[in-house]
């Protein structure tokens, strides 16, 4: 039997993060680094700013962390937000 996987398109990859909300994060409007793993600090000069929106600066780990580190989205479905670049299918590149 043959078994065929393919990443999920960026459609597809948004609505499994968002778990059916409207909000830029499935938590809210805003993220922190309490729910995920990012670099929650400014870069020096005003080059990348640690918040987002009205949100806090955090902290920067400068590693991955553990899947189940931070809660789940209402699919159950962990750290889709921050941690590492998601890969997603585009029918328009050959690889």
């Amino acid at each position: 039997m043959d078994v065929f996987y393919r990443l999920p398109t960026e459609a597809e990859w948004e609505y499994a993060c968002r778990a059916g909300t409207t909000t830029p994060f499935h938590y809210g409007e805003t993220i922190t680094t309490a729910l995920a793993n990012y670099d929650g600090i400014d870069e020096g000069e005003g080059r990348w700013s640690g918040s987002y929106g009205r949100g806090p600066k955090g902290i920067y780990r400068q590693q991955t962390t553990p899947v189940d580190t931070f809660p789940p989205n209402a699919f159950g479905l962990y750290d889709m937000h921050g941690n590492v670049w998601e890969s997603c299918l585009y029918h328009w590149h050959d690889n």
